[in-house]
């Protein structure tokens, strides 16, 4: 876990108001089923880049956050939710409280998920952040 720790310490200028409204507006058009038109032949498939286990798809994808530089999942794929609770006491997740998410098959860590943060993160609490920069995207 200490690895998971310096993955997320990183120092990233806080959210602005209307990012937290976009990924709210987002969050919005899936539940209430706005989004109901896919095209399957532009699917993408998630996977975990240490050791390539398929972690889903992008029909679970609800939206980004680019200051965090994660995907954002409105369900966990094949991955596991460390059951130990971890707090940021600076950077971007400063005073946030979150369990690291890793992948089933490395059990390497591959994002996280927010629980307690403070409001300029607010609409992303109890979903699943992956991190861009610890998995594959293939088309």
């Amino acid at each position: 876990l200490s690895e998971s720790k310096s993955i997320f310490s990183y120092d990233i200028s806080p959210c602005d108001s209307t990012q937290t409204s976009s990924i709210t507006d987002q969050l919005r058009a899936v539940k209430d089923r706005e989004v109901c038109m896919v095209d399957y032949r532009n699917c993408s498939v998630l996977q975990c880049m240490t050791c390539n286990t398929v972690l889903g798809d992008s029909l679970g994808i609800c939206g980004e956050v680019q200051s965090l530089q994660s995907i954002i999942c409105l369900s966990k794929w094949d991955v596991r939710v460390n059951k130990k609770l971890e707090m940021s006491l600076k950077g971007h997740l400063a005073f946030s409280t979150y369990q690291v998410l890793n992948c089933a098959g490395c059990h390497g860590a591959v994002g996280l998920v927010l629980h307690s943060t403070p409001e300029h993160l607010s609409a992303l609490r109890n979903l699943f952040c992956l991190q861009k920069d610890l998995i594959n995207w293939w088309v």
